[in-house]
Formats: C-alpha cells, sequence, structure tokens
C-alpha cells in the first residue's frame, strides 16, 4: 500500500464515521479530518506530479 492508498483509506473510513455519527459536532470533526486526509492526498499527487514533469525531457 503506497502513500495514496493510505490517504484514500483514511479519507474513506473518516466519511463512514460521519454517515455513521448521530452527533453533528462529532460528524463535523470527522468531515474535518477527511478533508485533512484529502489536503494531504493532493499534496502528495501534486509532489509526483511535479517529480515527474522535472524528470522529463524537454521538447
Amino acid at each position: 500500500m503506497d502513500g495514496e492508498d493510505v490517504y484514500r483509506a483514511r479519507i474513506a473510513a473518516c466519511l463512514k464515521a460521519a454517515d455513521a455519527e448521530p452527533l453533528s459536532q462529532m460528524k463535523a470533526r470527522h468531515l474535518a479530518a477527511a478533508r485533512s486526509w484529502q489536503a494531504l492526498l493532493d499534496a502528495e499527487i501534486e509532489r509526483k506530479r511535479s517529480a515527474l514533469a522535472e524528470r522529463a525531457p524537454d521538447r
């Protein structure tokens, strides 16, 4: 499992917990955690994209 898979699994777990949570404050916490994991996933994807762009030959 690479970093992206871990982030996606954490996002899914947070969303599942938010869906099952009856208390609005706890639901909001789970959704905030999911947003944080999504930000980390976006950063990881951008980092990989940048690394690939640096290695690609200029045309």
